[in-house]
């Protein structure tokens, strides 16, 4: 190994740890985040944990009660989600900076982002011949068909 491409690869090993230790330090400050939602009529409260699971659900007034039930279910149902949004924000947030620059970690997990299709598509290209190359399965001695 020439000194120069130790000198990269340490520098890239510098880089990989750096990476590791902030993404770890997003890890653990995004387990102790909660996030709560609020009903528009101020009849239910949720909270969610870092990773959108319910952790808390309260009745801050006594509104609930004189709601039907499937007002009072389509009312936790919207609240839920509006924390569980929130709470993906926060997360986008902690981890973007982290990312390569053009990655939208946010429509990755909104799935707006077609996660099949951009792995077909890397693949397609890893395994497309290179210019030059003959396209086509070969044979055992390396002929092509």
């Amino acid at each position: 190994m020439t000194i120069p491409l130790h000198n990269q690869v340490e520098q890239a090993m510098a880089r990989l740890r750096a990476t590791q230790d902030a993404l770890g330090a997003a890890q653990r400050e995004l387990a102790g985040t909660t996030t709560s939602s609020t009903a528009r009529n101020r009849s239910v409260t949720v909270t969610v944990d870092g990773h959108g699971e319910i952790s808390a659900i309260t009745f801050p007034t006594g509104a609930y009660r004189s709601m039907a039930p499937a007002e009072l279910g389509d009312l936790l149902v919207e609240t839920i989600r509006e924390a569980r949004r929130t709470a993906s924000a926060t997360a986008v947030s902690l981890f973007t900076p982290l990312m390569p620059a053009g990655s939208r970690l946010g429509g990755l997990l909104d799935g707006e982002l077609d996660l099949d299709g951009m792995i077909a598509e890397a693949i397609k290209v890893a395994t497309a011949p290179l210019p030059g190359e003959q396209s086509g399965p070969a044979d055992r001695d390396g002929r092509h068909a």
